[in-house]
């Protein structure tokens, strides 16, 4: 069934994948940044398993990381980010973006929403915009 659906959801798979790259991307960047991108993947991945809704599982851990994602997003602070001696709340506050992360991933994996070649494309994008290097002339 996945595989029926997957052509419905080409360009939000070409989304999702860019997003992904942005997260991947971006380890250092601002914590509510990172919180944003989970909730952009978060409701990408939504809307590829709307023909999806009836299996339970899925449905519990789509509003398990909605809940997660609203926590976030109520517990941010932005000195967390910018004061040195707030580490602890930001070792915190990465941990939970983590486990978030994992339960999306867990969705995208067990209902095959990212395919090999969409992950090339998005990826080939990424080093073919690269200057510089041996092939260029």
């Amino acid at each position: 069934m996945a595989s029926q659906t997957y052509g419905k959801n080409t360009s939000l798979a070409w989304h999702l994948a860019e997003a992904l790259k942005a997260y991947i991307y971006s380890p250092s960047g601002h914590l509510d940044h990172r919180t944003d991108l989970l909730g952009f993947i978060s409701g990408t991945v939504q809307s590829m398993l709307d023909w999806k809704t009836k299996d339970e599982e899925t449905v519990r851990l789509l509003a398990e990381v909605e809940t997660d994602i609203a926590y976030l997003e109520a517990n941010y602070e932005p000195v967390i980010d910018d004061l040195p001696y707030m580490f602890e709340k930001k070792a915190a506050y990465r941990a939970e973006q983590r486990s978030v992360m994992n339960k999306i991933l867990t969705l995208i994996r067990s209902n095959d929403l990212l395919s090999n070649s969409v992950m090339r494309e998005v990826y080939a994008g990424k080093w073919g915009d690269r200057k510089g290097g041996s092939n260029d002339e």
